[in-house]
């Protein structure tokens, strides 16, 4: 490890374990789950050594490129990636998600599935960068599929499967894509398949592998598994 100074005395016991996993991350950060797997500490005992670790100024708390804006943590000497939330540019202002273009971007993703009535990440992402880059901030691929996604957790979008047949001839067999919701064309003629999971957002969520009872991410706090909860099948 190689950092402390701004709280003269170095951290022990779980501050330096914590300390310690947060460093060798350098500016690439890590999130509190991911932490909490690496040094088997308990929600509570991690919280508190964040917090005092966070006090000591030796580490702080950023944004995470993602659409998800899962938080992450980095050494106080450390200035973010570009992938973890640095400098501006993309979906970000000043290291914070820009809501606005945020919403920018959700609204214009729907109106490229809509023009190509089945779409895939890649395909989104290819359309943005050829015909709609110098209008556009600069979005990664990762990010486009985090929008779809979210698009998708908010019932506008349909999540599919390719089958590799009909409609779906150009799409490998297997490959996740998005269509408007309400057209289900393709679905009569066999063209994709619906994922087994498609009505359960817990089937598609990205962050369903730190999902836990009593953690930040649960199926209590959760707003879209308690939407679905809500629906009338």
């Amino acid at each position: 490890m190689r950092q402390p100074a701004a709280g003269t005395l170095p951290p022990a016991g779980d501050d330096r374990k914590v300390l310690e996993t947060i460093i060798k991350t350098e500016s690439s950060g890590i999130t509190k789950d991911e932490i909490r797997r690496e040094t088997n500490l308990s929600f509570a005992a991690l919280t508190k050594s964040l917090g005092t670790l966070t006090k000591r100024k030796l580490i702080k708390k950023i944004s995470s490129r993602s659409v998800s804006k899962a938080e992450m943590y980095m050494g106080i000497k450390f200035d973010p990636s570009p992938e973890a939330g640095g400098g501006g540019g993309g979906l970000f202002s000043d290291g914070k998600l820009d809501l606005e273009a945020v919403g920018s971007l959700r609204g214009l993703c729907i109106r490229i599935v809509t023009k190509q009535k089945l779409s895939t990440s890649d395909s989104v992402h290819e359309f943005i960068m050829k015909n709609l880059a110098a209008a556009t901030c600069n979005v990664s691929l990762e990010q486009i599929a985090d929008v779809l996604m979210s698009l998708f957790l908010d019932n506008k979008l349909i999540e599919m499967k390719s089958t590799g047949l009909g409609e779906c001839s150009e799409i490998p067999a297997g490959t996740t894509c998005y269509r408007v919701a309400g057209a289900t064309t393709a679905a009569a003629r066999g063209g994709i398949r619906l994922s087994g999971y498609a009505s359960i957002p817990c089937g598609a969520c990205p962050r369903i592998s730190m999902c836990t009872p009593d953690g930040p991410i649960s199926p209590s706090t959760c707003v879209y598994y308690n939407k679905w909860l809500d629906l009338k099948f």
